[in-house]
């Protein structure tokens, strides 16, 4: 039992510095992104950091401050809905990510150059930053907080086209603000590579194609894909709605670049046969990316331990238990 509880206790510990960490990386990324390339571009971003870069515009107060103090009521309104865990959790990523941004503003350099450089080079470190702290259960406040908490209100609501109105809206508040048409193109080419930036990090780099092929020749059809493009292939027996006849279904799972030599194979081995082609984003397993991550022996000899001594516990249960009848 004491074994458990100091296991516990580490991994929380572990948990809390892994947090601790990964904000102060995020804060570091986002006051880059920000006070290099935004702070004078001329063009905001979507979302609560928009406003604070409009807020700014008129009234020079610190960009951290700014934030935080737009995110306190939106931490009040979404408390009850989001739980006190996520609630701090953000709250402590706001904190630093605040804090880094006012310390770092007068040390920082300004880039003055082209505002399309300015916009793919700051959602590049802003998206950075954002995928590191989302994978470790928090966010960044500001409208990450509405979107969380309509979620929770209305499951089945569209929150893609919510978050996009808010970032439509606030961005081209921006170019009135800044009385340039420019500044509203450069916010919205900010919200598409920070958007491209954060999904490939969380969800990697190995996005590529799904294949479905419908053949009569299926069996020899999945040998011959496992020898030329050197991927695996599953067999499914399938239904024809039209025909009312019975026919295989192979699905493969492969790379951009391999989609032209499976193509390739189809069309060789059978010219009959229907290639429906699809994308995936993320694949885990044998060949892509893995599903767990390795355990060190210190961790399986730990597992190992909470085995035998709940199979000791159970043993020593049901002894009792016979004892007693």
């Amino acid at each position: 039992m004491r074994t458990m509880m100091e296991h516990r206790m580490n991994k929380k510990i572990l948990n809390f510095l892994k947090g601790l960490m990964s904000d102060l990386i995020c804060g570091f990324l986002i006051a880059a992104g920000v006070i290099i390339f935004m702070k004078d571009a001329g063009f905001v971003s979507g979302g609560l950091q928009g406003l604070v870069l409009i807020t700014y515009h008129y009234t020079k107060w610190p960009l951290g401050l700014t934030s935080f103090i737009l995110n306190v009521p939106l931490f009040l309104l979404s408390y009850k809905l989001l739980g006190r865990h996520f609630i701090v959790r953000t709250l402590q990523t706001v904190v630093i990510s605040s804090i880094c941004t006012d310390i770092l503003d007068p040390i920082l350099p300004r880039y003055n150059g082209d505002p399309m450089l300015a916009a793919v080079f700051a959602a590049a470190l802003i998206g950075l930053g954002l995928a590191l702290v989302y994978q470790t259960g928090s966010s960044t406040g500001g409208t990450d907080l509405i979107i969380f908490s309509l979620r929770k209100l209305k499951p089945h609501l569209s929150l893609g086209q919510v978050t996009n109105i808010i970032n439509a809206v606030i961005i081209t508040l921006g170019g009135v603000v800044f009385k340039n048409i420019d500044a509203v193109l450069y916010g919205f080419v900010y919200t598409i590579v920070l958007a491209t930036v954060v999904d490939k990090i969380m969800y990697g780099f190995v996005s590529g194609k799904m294949a479905f092929i419908i053949s009569d020749q299926a069996e020899a059809l999945a040998d011959k894909i496992g020898a030329k493009v050197r991927r695996g292939s599953t067999i499914i027996p399938a239904y024809g709605g039209y025909t009312k006849e019975r026919r295989d279904l192979v699905m493969v799972i492969c790379t951009r670049r391999q989609l032209q030599l499976l193509r390739e194979v189809v069309e060789k081995k059978d010219p009959q046969a229907l290639l429906i082609v699809s994308e995936f984003n993320v694949a885990y397993g044998l060949g892509f990316t893995p599903l767990m991550p390795e355990l060190k022996e210190s961790d399986l000899s730990h597992l190992e331990g909470l085995a035998e001594g709940s199979a000791k516990a159970s043993t020593y249960k049901h002894s009792k238990a016979d004892s007693q009848s």
